[in-house]
């Protein structure tokens, strides 16, 4: 039987938690070290942990566990509508433009737009409907996500075409036990192959920016883990669940 469409599975406004993955082309070490040309991308995984971060404070979009490979890529995410939905016109239109510019910044900073701009898109009421939507679809986090890096990494290498392979995998968490086992498949993975002497020193993973905080203040603002959401498959309501 063929499973839901991407629009059927993301375009509901409800809250669901979702595995998705992607390798990039050909299985090429592109963002680690390729054995064997020799040739060291793993800096390009710090470009992941920066941007997963700045879409996280854009999309109203838990990011729950992540793990970074050599040649693909894994995270846990939940979407939040409800969120979303409490945004007033303005708050849409900034986080959209901010997310679209992110999209293809050749370096960390987050670019916001200017204040005319965010007041020029918020009078289009139709438009921003179907924003506040996409804020909260996963195939837009993804998108600008793997767009951005795509970027960075062919201008790094002064060429163009794909980067990861054209369509991202995904699977929903339906149980609490299902999130458990994307967890700890998420963070156990990079040690599995061998990447570090223990979970401690495997570094683009959650556990990692988990164990990192540990001795932050739980409410302080700038928390090394402050940015990953806490996921459970509890909905928020009866309603949510309903729907």
């Amino acid at each position: 039987m063929p499973g839901l469409s991407r629009k059927k599975l993301f375009g509901a406004q409800r809250m669901a938690t979702f595995h998705v993955w992607n390798r990039c082309v050909r299985r090429a070490f592109l963002t680690g070290k390729d054995p064997l040309t020799g040739r060291d991308y793993s800096h390009r995984r710090d470009w992941f942990l920066t941007r997963e971060e700045q879409l996280a404070g854009i999309f109203a979009i838990d990011v729950g566990f992540q793990a970074v490979m050599s040649n693909h890529w894994h995270m846990v995410l939940r979407t939040m509508p409800r969120v979303a939905k409490r945004w007033g016109r303005e708050e849409v239109a900034r986080r959209w433009l901010t997310a679209t510019r992110l999209a293809k910044c050749m370096d960390d900073s987050l670019p916001r737009p200017s204040e005319d701009e965010v007041r020029e898109l918020a009078k289009d009421v139709k438009l921003i409907k179907k924003l506040r939507k996409r804020l909260c679809n996963i195939s837009w986090f993804v998108g600008f996500l793997c767009e951005n890096i795509a970027r960075r990494s062919n201008f790094e290498e002064e060429i163009s075409g794909k980067f990861f392979e054209s369509r991202f995998k995904c699977r929903e968490c339906l149980d609490q036990n299902a999130i458990l086992i994307c967890a700890l498949y998420n963070d156990l993975n990079p040690w599995r192959a061998g990447e570090g002497a223990s979970i401690e020193t495997c570094r683009y993973t959650s556990i990692h920016v988990r164990l990192k905080a540990r001795g932050e203040r739980r409410n302080a603002k700038d928390r090394a883990d402050g940015w990953l959401g806490e996921l459970t498959i509890a909905p928020e309501s009866l309603e949510d669940a309903l729907l």
